[in-house]
């Protein structure tokens, strides 16, 4: 018998272990001083949603999450057999009023996508829902592997 694996898809949990050290000051920045630097493009049409910039990651006060979500991504490649060289290339932050969501998406040729959650609302945990859109690789142009 052989075994042949279809749609493999793997999902990995990291816990950024200065997260209480870091929130407040985040939250601060993305909720008051984002808006004073003309951080914020867009949103939606009933302006529950709320987009930054996708820049989060060059910005200084973000260098303490950025360096820890580079140095999990590499985790990643090297866990699933590719070479760990990685860039991040976009990160931003998204900012929702209580019971609202983000649409339905993908994100086009993105190898690897991850999420971070700053700060939920209490009774408000829906969290993220994820679909097996495995159409969406065709765009997608891999990683060497080792």
């Amino acid at each position: 018998m052989k075994k042949i694996t279809l749609f493999e898809d793997f999902i990995f949990e990291f816990d950024y272990p200065d997260h209480d050290k870091h929130k407040d000051k985040w939250i601060n920045f993305l909720f008051n001083d984002a808006k004073y630097r003309n951080l914020y493009y867009t949103q939606n049409a009933n302006k529950h949603i709320v987009f930054t910039k996708p820049i989060l990651h060059k910005i200084p006060e973000f260098d303490p999450i950025t360096n820890f979500l580079h140095e999990s991504v590499n985790k990643v490649m090297d866990h699933t057999g590719y070479y760990p060289e990685t860039t991040i290339t976009s990160m931003w932050g998204t900012l929702q009023q209580e019971t609202n969501y983000h649409h339905l998406h993908t994100h086009g040729n993105a190898f690897l996508v991850g999420l971070y959650y700053l700060h939920t609302m209490k009774n408000n945990a829906t969290g993220t829902v994820f679909y097996n859109n495995n159409s969406s690789r065709n765009n997608i142009i891999n990683p060497r592997r080792r």
